[in-house]
Order: structure tokens, then C-alpha cells, then sequence
């Protein structure tokens, strides 16, 4: 059975989980909640750790997550700019930007190993 503490310390290591998501993907509470399906304040209550986020909630953040593709890390400082131009732009733009590179990368010629 687990303890009060150990739910806590679950619900907060979620939390910080859901914003650290949130805040790659360069999104507001309200437009992650859209994307999640979910509404702007069960968002923020995850957020701030008062309830512990359900499957369907964690299932709907990868899918979001999957559609932005957004890197962990950078490798320059074009990169790191080029990022925080993405982030700024709206969700549909983004996902135009995401469709397009997916398109260009699958018309790419493969070259044959030498």
C-alpha cells in the first residue's frame, strides 16, 4: 500500500512532468489543455500537482507530444534560435511546418551505401 508521501511525491514528479511537456512543445495552459483534450483548469490542477493525471490524460499528452516532434536538446545556437521561433508560432502553423518536413523527408531520395 502506498503511503500519503510516496502518492505526493508521485502527483509532483507528474506535475513537473505535464509543464516540462508543455513548455517543449512551447504551448499556454489553454492550448495544451485543447490539445490534450482536456479543459484549461483539470490542466492546471495537474499541473500544480492536486490530482494525479489519468491514462487517457498521459495517452493524449504522447500523442500531442508525437504531432510536435520537439528535440530534447539542441546542438547550436542557430538550433536553440530556430527552436524558439517554432515555439512562438500557433499550434496549426506548427503543425503545417511538421507536415511539410514530413513530406520532404519521405519524397527524399534514398542514396545507396557506398
Amino acid at each position: 500500500m502506498e503511503s500519503k508521501t510516496d502518492k505526493e511525491a508521485e502527483k509532483q514528479a507528474s506535475a513537473a512532468l505535464i509543464r516540462d511537456a508543455r513548455h517543449r512543445c512551447g504551448l499556454k495552459v489553454g492550448e495544451f489543455a485543447k490539445e490534450c483534450g482536456v479543459t484549461y483548469q483539470y490542466l492546471s490542477q495537474l499541473e500544480h500537482a492536486i490530482y494525479p493525471p489519468s491514462a487517457k490524460f498521459l495517452s493524449n499528452m504522447e500523442r500531442v507530444l508525437e504531432r510536435h516532434k520537439i528535440p530534447d536538446t539542441v546542438c547550436s545556437t542557430e538550433e536553440a534560435h530556430l527552436l524558439d521561433i517554432y515555439r512562438k508560432l500557433s499550434p496549426e502553423s506548427r503543425t503545417a511546418i511538421n507536415n511539410a518536413a514530413e513530406a520532404l523527408y519521405a519524397a527524399k531520395p534514398s542514396t545507396p551505401a557506398a
